[in-house]
């Protein structure tokens, strides 16, 4: 039965550019990675540059600028449009960030000049790219449009499937094509969780017709999912990529995942391409398979055990015990993991979670990050978040971990008396 991938984790990338053509570098020293687009220069080996880095998973941080912060929340909702509608009066009336910022948004989202193929070198990929990214520019400057976005998108990958090319060197059973990324269990013109009334729909594209694209990116050399990362529809292309098997320890069991690390992207969604550069997704789950960005994360710490691992095996458990579960109550039960387990990152997940809080947001994540803060300060302080006030310097894990604990398996035993059955267990 087809479902689609549910997009989970998330990585921020917040640079302070110079205005100059540079080129910034990776998150980790290693010269395996190729540069990806980053507010219009490149990321790639070894960090040195322009690049104060922010990751929703370490524990320091480097603040967004108020323009970069107004640019991002607008990318996380999905809706450009209140950074969009100031450009025609303050293009040049800002700062220079803000100039550069204003100049990249306009050519764009606006006078929509900018080539958009991401020049892979391949024609096909290139075009369903080129596709993909005028349908996110449709949506995110006129979210009604949804629909008839959708209906073009669709029309112009039935085109390029048409007119795809026998790739050079193609061979039966070899590549890509063989590990099946692009299963047709992975399509659905809806999320797996139940949508929130706060999402929007974003159209529908035939499960079929994604099907064979991804089919046909698998043959020419490439890996691809096709997600749906609310609100709208996403795509994500790499060349590159390694598995691993994992036992994680969750707060109720343990759970065995299958880690697939990707590399050297050619499309890294509508986060990405909404925001210059400045946020990506760094990982979703999949059942019991875990995707993540293989320079996201160092592999043995906390960020990588905590943020991605207990994070998206949560999800992956949660799957098989409440299907259908809706989206902003499986990020609450994710974050809840995370900060169930969280060392030294406890705090700065905390602040993390409240920047990017919004109770009426379309987020999911953004929806489910109010809730997280507001009932972890209940748990603790037994009273009311504070409205001006930023708690979280000074709590630590004793005080978190526990809290985190009853309010996830409070949680539990919620789903559970909804869906009849009695809760079983208790917290570890």
């Amino acid at each position: 039965m087809a479902h689609t991938v549910v997009v989970t984790s998330q990585i921020w990338v917040v640079e302070q550019p110079r205005l100059s053509r540079r080129k910034v570098m990776s998150l980790k020293g290693n010269n395996r990675h190729k540069p990806i687009d980053l507010l219009g220069w490149s990321i790639g080996p070894p960090l040195r540059l322009l690049l104060p880095v922010l990751l929703l998973c370490c524990s320091t941080a480097t603040r967004a600028q108020p323009g970069e912060q107004a640019l991002l929340d607008a990318a996380l909702n999905g809706d450009l449009r209140p950074v969009l509608q100031p450009l025609t009066t303050n293009l040049h009336d800002s700062s220079l960030l803000q100039q550069e910022l204003n100049q990249r948004l306009a050519s764009r989202f606006v006078q929509r000049t900018e080539d958009q193929s991401p020049a892979s070198g391949n024609g096909f990929i290139d075009a369903v790219v080129s596709s993909y990214r005028a349908y996110w520019v449709e949506v995110l400057t006129q979210p009604d449009s949804a629909a008839p976005a959708a209906q073009q998108l669709q029309h112009q990958l039935t085109l390029l499937l048409e007119q795809a090319p026998l790739p050079t060197g193609a061979r039966s059973g070899s590549g890509p094509g063989t590990q099946t990324t692009a299963r047709s269990d992975q399509l659905s013109a809806a999320p797996r969780g139940t949508a929130s009334p706060a999402t929007t729909s974003p159209g529908v594209i035939e499960p079929d017709l994604l099907t064979h694209v991804l089919a046909e990116i698998a043959r020419q050399g490439f890996y691809a999912q096709v997600l749906h990362s609310p609100p709208w529809h996403d795509l994500m292309i790499w060349r590159r990529e390694q598995r691993q098997t994992h036992e994680v320890n969750l707060t109720d069991g343990q759970q065995t995942v299958d880690v697939i690390l990707m590399d050297d992207f050619v499309s890294l969604g509508w986060p990405h391409f909404a925001s210059l550069g400045l946020h990506s997704v760094s990982g979703w789950a999949d059942g019991n398979q875990l995707y993540g960005l293989s320079w996201a994360y160092e592999p043995d710490s906390e960020a990588f055990r905590v943020s991605f691992l207990q994070h998206e095996a949560r999800h992956a458990a949660d799957y098989q015990r409440f299907p259908g579960l809706d989206e902003t109550e499986l990020e609450y039960r994710a974050k809840l993991t995370e900060l169930a387990f969280a060392g030294n990152s406890v705090s700065s997940l905390l602040g993390r979670f409240a920047e990017g809080a919004d109770g009426l947001g379309q987020s999911a994540h953004a929806r489910a990050n109010q809730r997280v803060v507001e009932d972890i300060y209940r748990e603790i302080f037994h009273g009311d978040l504070p409205q001006y006030l930023n708690p979280w310097p000074s709590v630590r894990p004793q005080q978190v971990n526990p809290a985190a604990r009853v309010l996830l398996q409070r949680h539990t035993n919620a789903l559970l008396q909804r869906r009849g059955v009695l809760p079983v267990g208790g917290v570890r």
